[in-house]
């Protein structure tokens, strides 16, 4: 798969995230552009990242970032599915269900 790069939204012209789930700074100022570390950020092993943007910090998980780009902002009431691991935040592997259909995914 070829890796593609959009605009993280609400971070738009300082971040991007590709269609495999990495994200990057883009360069500005005096910092030079570079992928950003991922580490879990809860009990479930969800991915989390942090972006910066007029000074203040936030801690975002990757998969809501890489479906926001690539699928559209989440649906009120929806949730983030993983067709694989929860580690994997390519947009193949990501989804929009309710929590019920989270239910079943896990149990099944």
């Amino acid at each position: 798969m070829i890796e593609q790069w959009k605009w993280v939204v609400g971070y738009e012209g300082l971040y991007r995230v590709s269609n495999l789930g990495r994200i990057m700074r883009v360069k500005q100022g005096g910092w030079k552009a570079k992928l950003l570390r991922m580490k879990a950020r809860d009990t479930n092993g969800r991915l989390g990242v942090a972006l910066r943007k007029d000074g203040v910090a936030r801690t975002e998980y990757v998969d809501r970032i890489v479906l926001a780009a690539w699928v559209g902002q989440i649906p009120m009431g929806q949730t983030v599915l993983h067709a694989g691991g929860i580690a994997d935040n390519t947009v193949e592997n990501l989804s929009y269900g309710g929590r019920t259909c989270k239910r079943r995914k896990e149990e099944g």
